[in-house]
């Protein structure tokens, strides 16, 4: 029987103690991002959360450079698992892909965005459940990660036009715009007041 191909060795500088972020394509890359996408399918499979129907997860990102590629990757890790995906687009900012997570009842996210890092920087925000990982979490997927090979795609992934906030007197739709990296928001109301 032959030896299995080994694996392109992998860095783990950018897993930090609550998310993965550093310079592209240094320390954070496709392939990495294909790689903790499966693994983080793999625990969201594993660990139904109490109240969810199943396990999902949304995706999104900022508007960096980088950020299409590997949320791409990330997505491709993730068919790995038999899991829901629901692709929100991009870019997004983090508060709206926390709050279509809770509106959609998924049970994960995945944001792709290295906050208020400089440009050249990128990363991977991963929540299972309601609370935010901890260190031991995200060292789990670097173990995991460093010692698996990319899978096969194998989920659907569904793509949604925006995520559409309503409340009583009006709605906001948050969505990608199709010019360019940059969020439209168009707010609806009975009085220039509900809209303020």
């Amino acid at each position: 029987m032959a030896d299995p191909t080994p694996l392109a060795p992998m860095t783990t500088e950018a897993f930090k103690d609550c998310d993965i972020r550093g310079t592209y394509p240094e320390q954070v890359n496709e392939d990495i991002f294909a790689r903790v996408g499966r693994e983080f399918g793999r625990l969201v499979a594993a660990e139904t959360v109490d109240g969810q129907s199943g396990p999902s997860i949304v995706i999104s990102g900022d508007g960096r450079n980088s950020t299409h590629t590997l949320m791409e990757a990330t997505i491709r890790g993730l068919s790995a698992a038999p899991i829901d995906i629901v692709d929100l687009g991009y870019p997004l900012p983090t508060p709206a892909v926390y709050w279509a997570k809770d509106h959609l009842g998924a049970q994960a996210s995945a944001i792709v965005t290295a906050s208020h890092n400089p440009a050249n920087w990128d990363g991977l925000k991963v929540m299972n459940g309601e609370m935010p990982p901890r260190p031991d979490d995200i060292g789990l997927l670097a173990d995991r990660a460093s010692a698996s090979a990319e899978g096969r795609a194998g989920a659907e992934v569904q793509m949604i036009d925006g995520v559409r906030l309503v409340w009583p007197n009006g709605w906001l739709l948050v969505r990608r715009s199709t010019i360019e990296p940059k969020v439209t928001i168009r707010l609806d109301g009975e009085s220039e007041a509900a809209c303020g």
